[in-house]
C-alpha cells in the first residue's frame, strides 16, 4: 500500500521519525543506531513530493488500495516528467518519491533517477514492492545513478503467502532477494540508503508478524523507519474481506511487532488504526496523530489527474464515525474504515470505548 497524488508527499516519503523507547541493545550498535536517527532527522525535515509516472503494475495484490483510485493512461514521458521536477525544483522540493504504479516499470526511471540526482538540491526516492531489486546490479546502477530513499511494501515473509497476496506465483522468492540486496548493498555504502518498510497487516499474516518483521529487519540490516499498516477496506480489498480482521484480533498482533521494534531501538508507527483500537501504551505511535501533531498535511492538494482520483482518507475508505462525535481524540485520528461496521458489525466500532482523550496523544 503505498501513497497517491502527484503533490505533498510528507505523509509517505518523508521520514518519519519518532522518539526511541529506550535502548535495550548491545552497546556495540548503538553508534549506527545513532547515525540513522540523525540521517532519519535530517530528511524528516526535507519537503517531500509524490510523483506518479506510470499506472502500470504487474501484481495483482488482494490489498491494494490503488485498483479503484486509478485512471488508466499512458505514462509520462521522459520529457512530462522533467518540466515537472523543475518546477518542483523551483519550488523548493528537497525529495521526490517516485510511487503508485510500479515505477521500476517505466521505461526511463533510471534516467529519472539520474536527473533528479544530479539537481541540485533535490534527492530521488521510490516505493516498491520489490519488483526488480532482486537483481542485484540494477539496484548498484540506480545507487549509482543518486538513488537516495526507498519505502519497501511487505505483505509476508513466506514465499507462498507473499505470492498469494501478490495474486502472482513467484514473487515471495523475488523480494526475500531483494531485501537481501538491499542490505548488501547498503553493508558496504559510504552513504547508506534511507530505507523504511512498510508491513501490511492482514488476516493472514497476524498470526506471524512478528516474524515477518524480524525477517525484514535481519535482511536489510539496517532500516530508518517502520511502518505497521492495517490492510486498508478499500480498492481490491473490497472484494477479499477475509484480508480484514477486527480491531480485537488485530491490534494484539501489531503489539507483538512493535515489542519487537521496541526491543531492536528501531523508529516504528502504526497506521490505519483508530487511537481507540491500539493498546494505551502505543498511542504515541499512531501515525496518523504524529503527522497531524506536527503539523503536517496529510495528502497533497496538486493531484495528478492522469492517474489518480483523489485520495483524502474518506475516498479511501476512512470516515469518522457517528460514534466518534464525541471522542476528543477526533482531530488526531483516522476513525475507522467506513466498511467496518459492515463486516464486523456496529457493535464492534461502540465496543471500543476506551476513547483516549486527545492530551494522552500530545
Amino acid at each position: 500500500e503505498t501513497g497517491t497524488g502527484d503533490g505533498d508527499g510528507d505523509d509517505q516519503c518523508a521520514a518519519r521519525v519518532s522518539r526511541p523507547a529506550g535502548d535495550r541493545s548491545d552497546p556495540s550498535d548503538r553508534s549506527d543506531r545513532a547515525a540513522r536517527l540523525v540521517r532519519a532527522a535530517d530528511f524528516r525535515r526535507w519537503r517531500s513530493v509524490v510523483l506518479n509516472i506510470t499506472s502500470r503494475c504487474a501484481l495483482d495484490c488482494l490489498f491494494c488500495n490503488e485498483k479503484d483510485f486509478h485512471f488508466k493512461a499512458p505514462d509520462l514521458t521522459f520529457e512530462e516528467i522533467v518540466a515537472r521536477l523543475e518546477g518542483y525544483a523551483r519550488e523548493g522540493y528537497q525529495s521526490v518519491c517516485m510511487m503508485s504504479g510500479d515505477v521500476l516499470l517505466h521505461r526511463d526511471f533510471e534516467r529519472v533517477v539520474e536527473w533528479i540526482g544530479k539537481k541540485q538540491g533535490m534527492v530521488p526516492a521510490f516505493a516498491t514492492t520489490g519488483e526488480r531489486l532482486d537483481d542485484l546490479s540494477f539496484l548498484e546502477r540506480l545507487v549509482a545513478r543518486g538513488l537516495r530513499h526507498i519505502e519497501f511494501s511487505l505483505a509476508s515473509h513466506r514465499p507462498e503467502d507473499a505470492d498469494l497476496l501478490a495474486g502472482r506465483r513467484g514473487i515471495g522468492a523475488r523480494q526475500r532477494r531483494a531485501l537481501a540486496n538491499i542490505g548488501a548493498v547498503n553493508g558496504r555504502a559510504d552513504r547508506p540508503l534511507i530505507v523504511s518498510l512498510n508491513v501490511i497487516l492482514n488476516s493472514i499474516n497476524a498470526p506471524y508478524l512478528r516474524d515477518t518483521v524480524a525477517f525484514a529487519l535481519d535482511a536489510l540490516g539496517r532500516v530508518d523507519w517502520v511502518s505497521l499498516k492495517a490492510v486498508q477496506i478499500a480498492g481490491n480489498a473490497r472484494r477479499h474481506p477475509f484480508l480484514a480482521l477486527p480491531y480485537h484480533r488485530l491490534a494484539p498482533a501489531a503489539a507483538v511487532a512493535a515489542a519487537l521494534l521496541e526491543e531492536r531501538g528501531e523508529n516504528y508507527f502504526l497506521d490505519n488504526f483508530p487511537l481507540c483500537a491500539l493498546p494505551r501504551g502505543l498511542w504515541e505511535r499512531s501515525q496518523y496523530a504524529f503527522l497531524v501533531r506536527s503539523g503536517q498535511r496529510l495528502r497533497g492538494e496538486n493531484y495528478d489527474g492522469r492517474f489518480d482520483r483523489g485520495s483524502d482518507f474518506a475516498a479511501r475508505g476512512h470516515d469518522h464515525d457517528p460514534v466518534c462525535s464525541t471522542c476528543d481524540a477526533a482531530p488526531i485520528c483516522p476513525g475507522f474504515p467506513g466498511e467496518y461496521g459492515r463486516l464486523f458489525g456496529e457493535r464492534e466500532k461502540t465496543a471500543l470505548a476506551d476513547v483516549p482523550a486527545a492530551a494522552d496523544v500530545a
